[in-house]
């Protein structure tokens, strides 16, 4: 059997379950056989018969390896100083074949593609055009048996080997649309502009007032005058900026509300104007009273 490590091996998991070797093992003992089976695959299919070196190996307790270990010699037999397991070598052997089964198709394909003579002596034998053939497919027995290693690489069309990389394409340009010419600013905007009370976002201004000032000038202008000594009032940030103010038509509102004191545009609560009625009431008569001569 190939002495080379495997990084995994056939289970067979069927077999294991309706063996007679599980029936008589307890839990403790299959992990330890389980174990030892890993450490078998990773040393080649055996392992050294010493009971110190494989507990060391398990990484168990003594008194654990030595309740498990009795049952699970009797799985392992012993010879030359090692010790095998006739189920794990016959799996093993599978995964060695089936590796180098493999790697020699690997090998015959990537040669049969590219054309390459192999240099290395240990697989010449694998990768002669005859074992060439045989492994892969062919349409006709006649073409399988005129490959030669004098044959130029297989080229799909187009002209590239295969695993080159294809050239990167080109994405087409979108042609940039010409940006339509922006008017120059009406003398009535730059009257707006000039009266508004927050001179920021010019350009924007102008493109919100041409899209909703329509023949209103003169109604915005009077709203602007109208809401002057309000919007001064604030502070500049929180002034409307000209867009703003345009794209919301600000200049519609009513301008009874504009010019309103605050505490006459609130309505009054019902409350406060009951209790303001009773206080003048109570005032009123106080005031009778006074008046009277005793």
């Amino acid at each position: 059997m190939n002495s080379r490590p495997l990084h995994s091996y056939p289970r067979y998991f069927q077999d294991w379950l309706l063996s007679e070797t599980r029936s008589r093992l307890n839990l403790a003992e299959r992990g330890l056989f389980g174990d030892l089976c890993d450490l078998m695959a990773t040393d080649g299919g055996s392992l050294e018969d010493s009971e110190i070196a494989i507990q060391r190996r398990c990484a168990c307790s003594q008194r654990e390896f030595r309740n498990a270990w009795p049952a699970v010699r009797q799985c392992f037999e012993a010879r030359d100083g090692r010790l095998y397991n006739a189920k794990l070598t016959y799996a093993l052997s599978q995964a060695c074949k089936s590796f180098d089964a493999r790697s020699s198709g690997g090998k015959a394909t990537a040669e049969l593609r590219w054309g390459k003579k192999d240099s290395d002596s240990s697989a010449s034998s694998s990768a002669t055009p005859s074992k060439i053939a045989e492994r892969l497919p062919s349409s006709s027995s006649s073409s399988s048996s005129s490959i030669t290693k004098e044959e130029p690489p297989i080229v799909p069309q187009g002209g590239r080997l295969f695993g080159e990389d294809e050239p990167p394409k080109e994405k087409p340009k979108r042609a940039k649309k010409p940006k339509a010419e922006r008017p120059a600013e009406s003398p009535q905007f730059e009257e707006f502009y000039l009266a508004y009370w927050r001179h920021e976002g010019r350009s924007e201004g102008w493109d919100s007032y041409r899209a909703h000032v329509n023949g209103s000038h003169a109604d915005v202008m009077a709203a602007v005058k109208a809401q002057t000594p309000k919007m001064l009032a604030r502070e500049v940030e929180h002034r409307p900026l000209p867009s703003t103010w345009l794209n919301r038509e600000r200049w519609k509102d009513t301008q009874g509300v504009l010019d309103a004191p605050a505490h006459q545009a609130v309505r009054e609560n019902p409350m406060e104007a009951r209790r303001k009625q009773e206080m003048e009431n109570v005032a009123r008569l106080v005031r009778e009273k006074s008046s009277q001569k005793w």
